[in-house]
């Protein structure tokens, strides 16, 4: 596991190729937890976020949730939209609607 302050440092980082932690991540759902609770004033309400988390989509047009149902990692995909519940609709609406469809077959 991860230390907090690594993972505070380095959530917050956009790679060269638009991608995030959140998208080298996609297979390690208790990393993922975690940097969202530690982005959480109070750990019992998912809206209580301190900052915003990028949550975009990379050079190849794919979010990490994109890539979560690509590779079959429903748990985690399901762990990221609890999340993003916590974050206004604005943070993430443009970045999720091409999933949409496949979150809503499963």
């Amino acid at each position: 596991m991860l230390d907090k302050e690594t993972i505070d440092g380095s959530v917050f980082c956009i790679l060269p190729d638009g991608s995030t932690a959140l998208h080298h991540l996609h297979s390690q759902a208790d990393v993922i937890e975690q940097i969202f609770k530690n982005n959480l004033t109070d750990p019992d309400d998912i809206t209580s976020t301190k900052n915003d988390i990028p949550f975009v989509r990379n050079i190849d047009s794919y979010s990490p949730l994109d890539i979560c149902l690509n590779q079959g990692e429903i748990s985690t995909a399901d762990l990221i939209l609890r999340y993003l519940g916590g974050f206004g609709f604005d943070h993430h609406s443009r970045t999720i609607d091409n999933a949409l469809p496949k979150i809503i077959e499963l």
